[in-house]
């Protein structure tokens, strides 16, 4: 994954790019194939996601009712991180709908890059609300 996909993440934008790398250096590449579940909503949240490549669709529901999606995401997309920062099961299920490459950041690897560069937490903050803004139009 190149330090470009990196910066385009909002938590990531204005990092240097020693910080950029020790960030890479922090993330684990993951892989699924079409279909799979990377997780289901309920499930405890231990993990920020970056799209490399292919899509993931981030839905509610299943089991009993029809699964509803609320957002397909591509390339340079991210998701997940609401439970980084909140502690709560996550809100809604993603599962791959092409075949993708992640990139996974733990919790605890989270934390580490917040110590390492301060401003990411403002960068959270800034992103969250940005989300918040353009789901209530």
């Amino acid at each position: 994954m190149a330090t470009s996909i990196i910066n385009k993440i909002p938590f990531f934008a204005d990092l240097g790019i020693e910080d950029t790398l020790a960030i890479m250096g922090c993330m684990k590449q993951v892989s699924y194939s079409r279909g799979e579940n990377i997780f289901l909503e309920g499930d405890a949240a231990d993990n920020l996601y970056i799209i490399d490549q292919g899509t993931v669709n981030i839905y509610k529901g299943g089991g009993n009712r029809a699964p509803t999606i609320l957002a397909t995401l591509n390339p340079g997309d991210f998701f997940g991180e609401m439970g980084l920062l909140d502690g709560l099961p996550r809100s809604a299920g993603a599962q791959v709908a092409t075949d993708c490459r992640l990139m996974r950041l733990s919790g605890r690897d989270f934390e580490i890059a917040i110590k390492i560069s301060p401003h990411i937490a403002r960068n959270v903050m800034r992103s969250l609300a940005m989300r918040i803004r353009k789901n209530n139009k």
